[in-house]
């Protein structure tokens, strides 16, 4: 059996139509484009989200959707999705009192120590770590913060959420 050779559906030249300004244009991710992505990514931020989804969002193949949405953002896809999870993660780490396991698998991290490791990588210290300095630092400004008001009375001013003047944290 013969096989046709490939032929190109333009040809190729030096003298192309396209000057270089135009596709260094095309190169980045329309902006209806690039919102569509962040809204899939958001939609879906606690499971998985494959390259192959978020390109057939945009409605672009899996490379072109790559690349032209790191012209856009300056970070590969994959990227940006995992420091959104893990922004989201931090959020819940100094805000309830879930297992650092639990918040893990609940972005889609199958083990604690993938978890753990991309964490890390992001932030630059352990998941743990951080809460608790991070939750040390809380209590110590709002330690100061009744310690000012008490010093300072202001009748207008707005009176500290209850787990403050409690001392729940």
């Amino acid at each position: 059996m013969k096989t046709q050779p490939l032929k190109a559906s333009r040809p190729i030249s030096a003298s192309s139509s396209r000057t270089r300004r135009s596709i260094s244009e095309d190169a980045t991710l329309q902006p209806w484009r690039l919102k569509r992505a962040f809204v899939f990514i958001e939609a879906h931020l606690c499971g998985q989200v494959p390259l192959l989804a978020l390109a057939t969002c945009a409605g672009l193949s899996p490379m072109h959707f790559a690349s032209q949405f790191r012209a856009a953002t300056g970070v590969r896809p994959h990227e940006y999705v995992m420091r959104r999870k893990i922004e989201e993660v931090q959020l819940l780490l100094l805000t309830t009192r879930r297992t650092l396991i639990d918040i893990g698998t609940s972005f889609g991290f199958l083990t604690r120590s993938h978890f753990t490791t991309v964490f890390k990588r992001f932030v630059g210290e352990p998941p743990l770590r951080w809460q608790q300095r991070r939750l040390r630092q809380l209590a110590s400004a709002l330690f100061r913060l009744c310690q000012l008001q008490k010093k300072h009375p202001v009748s207008t001013a707005m009176p500290l959420p209850a787990m403050i003047r409690n001392h729940t944290i």
